[in-house]
């Protein structure tokens, strides 16, 4: 969901690597863009703070 796999200096997760990997993910997908949440949290939040 995160999205953010290389930013602000983070290193690759267990997820990061394993994702990576020919043939463990289906579809060969992996989280690096994935829901962009991390660089989109504010838009992401807005809808449940307006709902309280």
């Amino acid at each position: 969901m995160e999205g953010g796999h290389d930013a602000d200096g983070k290193g690759p997760s267990i997820w990061d690597v394993y994702a990576h990997l020919p043939g463990t993910t289906h579809g060969g997908t992996n989280g690096d863009l994935a829901a962009a949440h991390y660089h989109r949290f504010r838009e992401d939040v807005a809808p449940m703070a307006d709902r309280g």
